[in-house]
């Protein structure tokens, strides 16, 4: 355990939880839809289904276990929890879930109405979302590079959320098919990299260390990281939209791919100094992401040199899997094999720790959570699937649905590790409270 963490602060488990089961029922429906369209969700990504499921994945499962994360690691990490933890969960929960599938259908059914709903529904979870959490933040008892980053991090949900919210109106009421590429590019960048980039690098600072026994990561990059990441897309977004030379903004790039592949690297050699030399499924997972990562830079800066490459259809979406798929679909799965156990430990040893009737209990440790053989079958479906899914973008008629399938079994699994997790911390709970009324009763007597 890291002395700086409040763990007696920690939300309700219900708090994060909502949200950490939600993401595989979306990422089943992402891969339902990639089933159902085939070769057809790879070949533009201005086809409305393409829009669709991409959302899915962005809003249903990335930004949908960031929140949750969020939640829980505010108060932990910050010492700072979220005022009403519960009800404010619960309503942006019910908002971002809602919402991300209403969005979805818009893009599918083209109707006006749809999208309002879905703008609607959108802002209120970003809103009370970032209400709640900056809050919190801003009553922090200690200032430390985390908290900054996550700040930072916020902010760029905002931001992307104000470029979002401005395209679904759009297609509300106006022409969708008007829109500015560029508005659409920013959109793209600030939840790449300005929330999605920017938070799991945050996170990587606290879980990394804690999990993985490797060493922290080094002061200076915990320091500036954030702002380098931060600093450098507000100056491509300015020049983006002011639309300068191409060598600015194709400097501009070349440094954001180089931050983070910094950040990568550095992820990386720490991994490979870790104390614990025995590899499991998520040091797995963590390094498929960043070697993913470090991959979607080199794709990104190729098609700053080679524009044929930047300019063929086959690069947003070559892209956009290593990014999403890669990336920041693995390191979510690395996450919750840890946090979910944990947070299963932590909170039947607090319950252990507050009745004397109690002591001496025993409780379930974090590798009987969810067990490392279930893990190490969900990781191998999902490195398949995520292969597939890039070999697709130049075979679509043969490897796209075929890539679907694998991602659903990758996310039924997943759900199904998750509920284990779950139905294990309710048995023992249940155990627990039975042992309290048991010992009640033979005091009694």
């Amino acid at each position: 355990m890291h002395p700086n963490l409040s763990l007696d602060q920690a939300p309700p488990i219900s708090v994060p939880f909502r949200f950490f089961i939600s993401a595989p029922l979306f990422g089943i429906l992402a891969a339902l839809a990639l089933c159902f369209y085939g070769p057809e969700l790879l070949q533009t990504r201005w086809f409305p289904a393409t829009l669709g499921f991409t959302h899915l994945v962005t809003l249903g499962i990335l930004t949908m276990v960031m929140c949750g994360a969020l939640f829980q690691m505010l108060p932990v990490i910050a010492g700072a929890p979220i005022s009403h933890p519960l009800g404010v969960s619960l309503v942006t929960h019910l908002s971002l879930s809602t919402g991300t599938i209403t969005l979805a259908a818009g893009f599918l059914w083209g109707d006006p109405l749809v999208f309002s709903g879905a703008i609607f529904l959108l802002a209120t979870a970003v809103l009370i979302f970032f209400v709640s959490t900056f809050y919190s933040l801003l009553k922090a008892p200690r200032l430390q590079p985390t908290i900054t980053g996550v700040r930072m991090a916020i902010i760029g949900l905002v931001v992307t959320a104000g470029f979002g919210l401005t395209l679904a109106a759009g297609y509300a009421w106006t022409d969708g098919a008007a829109q500015r590429e560029t508005l659409t590019d920013l959109h793209l960048a600030w939840g790449f990299l300005g929330w999605m980039g920017m938070l799991a690098a945050v996170i990587a600072y606290q879980v990394v260390p804690m999990f993985q026994m490797t060493p922290e990561y080094p002061l200076w990059l915990r320091r500036t990281l954030s702002w380098m990441l931060f600093g450098t897309l507000l100056c491509w977004s300015i020049g983006l939209a002011s639309a300068p030379t191409k060598a600015l903004l194709t400097l501009l790039e070349l440094i954001l791919a180089g931050e983070l592949t910094l950040f990568a690297g550095i992820t990386l050699h720490l991994q490979h100094k870790r104390r614990r030399k025995v590899a499991d499924v998520v040091l797995f997972f963590w390094r498929t992401g960043m070697v993913t990562l470090i991959l979607a830079c080199l794709c990104w800066t190729v098609a700053q040199w080679w524009p044929a490459w930047g300019d063929d259809p086959r690069y947003s979406f070559c892209l956009g899997i290593l990014f999403l798929a890669g990336f920041t679909l693995s390191v979510i799965n690395g996450m919750l094999y840890k946090i979910v156990p944990f947070l299963v430990w932590l909170h039947l040893q607090n319950r252990v720790m507050a009745d004397i009737n109690l002591m001496g209990a025993k409780i379930p440790n974090m590798k009987k959570v969810i067990s490392s053989e279930a893990m190490k079958k969900q990781f191998w479906l999902h490195l398949i699937a995520l292969c597939s899914l890039l070999a697709a973008v130049f075979y679509p008629d043969q490897l796209s649905r075929l890539a679907g399938l694998l991602f659903l079994a990758s996310f039924v699994w997943l759900g199904w590790n998750l509920l284990a997790a779950i139905a294990i911390y309710r048995t023992e709970i249940a155990r627990l409270e039975q042992r309290v009324r048991d010992g009640a009763g033979t005091a009694t007597i």
